[in-house]
């Protein structure tokens, strides 16, 4: 065989330790497992494959002696296999070093004696022989003192003849394990440290005072069977010389969790990479460090933190679309802004006119990276991501740097706006408070001029070099890859409406369909759906009566910010599509959220008002607004349901589209887009039409069966803790009358405790009394 492998080496594959046998016929290698035996028979072709893969290395093993006590008691040397690797590799620090200068020394002599077959390995002649050596080894600075003794230790230990690795020849001394205490002494600091590793709240003390015990109790057994007492350390430094040795990712995890741990211990993992624009898209949320006073569309009086949602291309780090609200993160801001991100930016020199600059940051993604928020992980985000043919990847659970891109986006805007901006939570709430500051009360700004901040940061940050690509500009990046890659978008947008939205499963007949008291329809429309889907619903589902109406289970999608009509998905079509039922009561239905008709709807319930006909459901409306209207001196940053308002109110700049240049108009916060220059642009059709999952209702977010057995169990503990304390409050009342005493809670008097609490809100000018 034409591989040279010395017989009886060992190898380190992936089979495990193996020791080369013999060389059979067909090129056959015969190798047997270390320490078991069991056989193993390699093709050469896999051998010289492992071995270029690097997945297979030769073990070195060299004769030493061994040290070892025998049966009589007297000290012996037994002869044992080292591997080479056993002993440490002179580091950068060490090259220059004594320690190194011994090992050169002793293996320039050990390579001459294997020179030399005429020297014995008596004292005498090892001295001799050193004696004629020692002008060469000093005229290569090889100056350590030799002795003769020591000079047949390494010639016996220290590899074989022609093989003399040099770090075989490094000085073991100090290295092996001392044992000077007790046996019990040491388990007792090794179960102190395990202990110690074992509780998140322990120090050194605790250990040390655990190790102290147990020594303790140890002497007094061995006092009382007459036993000598154990030695033990008297001091902690030895304890906590051992904990320190223990540090490792096991134990911290062990002591911190696997979060801490790896965050102490892991390596950081490559970042996020794309080659193509459009390729990767990160979106993700963050409170804005600004208070804003007002929402310019409804004018309604906040004042409070807004969200911003931002999606960000990964390849090209160009942002390509956002939304503030101050809603928190919801179904709606991430449908909104996904709609901004497939529009392009034309609308920044009609609404903004005093913006100078240009944002081409718009498109199709390829693959969504979002976090595992409620907001994303829902079905109809997933519905929406699969129609319009976006993959969704969910970064792992509490992993921000799984999106530092983002999160470096976010820091990018505080520095370069809301850090400057009047009214900036610039500290944490505890410096705040410590230095005096209020931020709220230096608010200023509205939403809609920090919308057009925000709009102006953007552009200026695309036009300056970002160190994430190389210190680029993402505008050139950008516009480079988008010529050469070409750009993805959708060729029509109206269907972004239609699938970019929530997901409801319904029934349709011949008067339309019901949908949160409010009824969709259109004669031709509903004509068109009976006819395409009826004939695949089960017959026992229909009526058995000629002339009643036919009926259907559809699924449809609707825009939350707008109840003016809904989206049904004809699965019977060819090919399949969307179908638009617009609302029945279209001049009530027109501006409004599906949230603002319910409120409508609940507060002409609520003041005994006609809600039928078109007319009397737009005088409803005409008098909740009224209501607003006379609320507007009140607190209405606190109101859940002014917000609600707000943020479903909010336009998308699509009534910019039909505006004049240069011609400023009034908006609602929302959208964003820009011009493309002779850009590739590459049409993708949405694969709605091509899905065979549509007749199934998407999956709501059901419990698991462990989380509805322990929301049982929490409520059967905390009624019988209810239970329990009633019955302790009886027993103390009835011991107070008894006695005598005055029960402070009776006759619907308030306690001591809120009797202070009143004085003190008095004594501060606050009246106690709620918002309403």
């Amino acid at each position: 065989m034409e591989l040279l492998i010395e017989q009886g080496s060992h190898w380190d594959t992936p089979y495990g330790e193996m020791r080369f046998a013999n060389a059979l016929a067909d090129d056959v290698l015969l190798l047997h497992k270390v320490p078991t035996g069991e056989t193993k028979f390699v093709q050469r072709a896999e051998f010289v494959k492992l071995l270029g893969e690097e997945k297979i290395r030769q073990i070195k093993l060299y004769k030493r002696r061994k040290p070892f006590i025998a049966l009589d008691g007297s000290k012996a040397e037994r002869e044992v296999l080292q591997e080479c690797n056993d002993n440490e590799v002179f580091g950068p620090d060490e090259e220059t070093g004594p320690e190194a200068l011994r090992a050169r020394t002793f293996q320039f002599y050990v390579k001459a004696y294997d020179k030399d077959p005429s020297v014995r390995l008596s004292k005498r002649s090892l001295g001799v022989f050193i004696h004629q050596l020692r002008p060469q080894a000093e005229e290569r600075g090889l100056t350590h003192n030799v002795k003769p003794a020591r000079l047949y230790a390494a010639i016996k230990n220290c590899g074989a003849p022609g093989d003399r690795p040099l770090r075989l020849f490094r000085s073991r001394r100090g290295k092996g394990t001392r044992k000077r205490l007790d046996e019990f002494v040491l388990g007792a600091l090794d179960r102190a440290c395990a202990l110690y590793w074992r509780n998140r709240t322990w120090d050194y003390n605790d250990a040390y005072a655990a190790f102290r015990g147990e020594m303790r109790r140890e002497n007094e057994r061995r006092d009382a069977a007459g036993e000598p007492r154990v030695k033990y350390p008297k001091r902690m430094e030895t304890l906590r010389r051992r904990i320190t040795a223990g540090i490792c990712h096991q134990n911290w995890k062990l002591k911190y969790g696997a979060r801490e741990a790896d965050h102490k211990f892991k390596g950081v993992r490559a970042g996020l990479s794309a080659e193509r624009p459009l390729e990767l898209v990160i979106m993700d949320h963050t409170v804005c460090k600004t208070f804003t006073v007002l929402d310019t569309s409804t004018y309604i009086p906040f004042k409070g933190r807004a969200t911003l949602t931002v999606a960000i291309d990964v390849a090209t780090r160009m942002p390509l679309g956002h939304l503030i609200s101050f809603e928190p993160p919801s179904l709606y801001s991430v449908m909104t802004t996904l709609k901004r991100v497939n529009k392009n930016k034309d609308y920044i020199k009609k609404v903004f006119a005093d913006i100078v600059g240009k944002w081409d940051g718009w498109g199709h993604p390829e693959t969504l990276l979002v976090d595992n928020g409620l907001e994303f992980t829902s079905p109809s985000i997933k519905d929406a991501l699969e129609d319009i043919g976006t993959e969704v990847v969910w970064a792992p659970v509490r992993t921000p740097e799984y999106k530092a891109i983002g999160e470096r986006f976010f820091r990018t805007l505080d520095t370069m706006l809301f850090d400057k901006l009047p009214g900036s939570a610039v500290y944490d709430p505890k410096t705040m408070s410590a230095l005096g500051l209020d931020p709220s009360k230096e608010a200023v700004i509205s939403l809609g001029d920090l919308d057009r901040l925000i709009h102006q940061v953007i552009i200026t940050y695309t036009n300056e070099e970002h160190s994430g690509i190389d210190n680029a500009v993402p505008a050139v990046v950008w516009e480079q890859k988008i010529r050469r890659y070409g750009r993805r978008f959708i060729p029509d947008l109206r269907q972004l409406n239609s699938m970019l939205g929530q997901v409801h499963t319904g029934q349709i007949t011949r008067n339309g369909v019901r949908f949160r008291n409010m009824r969709f329809r259109d004669q031709k429309a509903v004509s068109y759906l009976l006819d395409s889907i009826v004939k695949d619903e089960p017959k026992r589902s229909q009526s058995g009566k000629r002339l009643s109406s036919a009926r259907a289970n559809i699924k449809f999608k609707y825009n939350p910010g707008d109840a003016s009509s809904i989206e049904v998905w004809n699965h019977g079509g060819t090919p399949k599509h969307y179908v638009t039922l617009p609302n029945a009561d279209a001049r009530f239905a027109s501006g409004i959220s599906f949230w603002q008709a319910e409120r409508i709807r609940d507060y002409a319930i609520e003041k005994k008002l006609p809600f039928d006909t078109d007319e009397q459901k737009w005088e409803a409306r005409e008098a909740l607004r009224k209501y607003y209207d006379s609320l507007w001196a009140e607190r209405m940053r606190d109101r859940r349901d002014a917000r609600r308002s707000a943020a479903q109110s909010m336009g998308t700049y699509e009534e910019a589209d039909n505006a004049p240049d240069q011609q400023p108009i009034r908006i609602r916060t929302s959208e964003v887009v820009v011009d493309v220059d002779e850009a590739p642009l590459v049409p993708t059709a949405p694969p709605a039409g091509e899905r065979d999952d549509d007749t199934e209702p998407a999956a709501g977010f059901a419990p698991s069966k462990a989380s509805v057995k322990k929301a049982k169990e929490t409520r059967e503990r905390k009624r019988k803790e209810q239970e329990q304390q009633e019955k302790e409050e009886a027993k103390a009342k009835a011991a107070r009358e008894s006695a005598g005493k005055v029960d402070l809670n009776a006759n619907g008097q308030t306690s001591y405790a809120e009797r202070l609490k009143q004085k003190m809100n008095w004594q501060t000018g606050s009246n106690g009394r709620k918002d309403k």
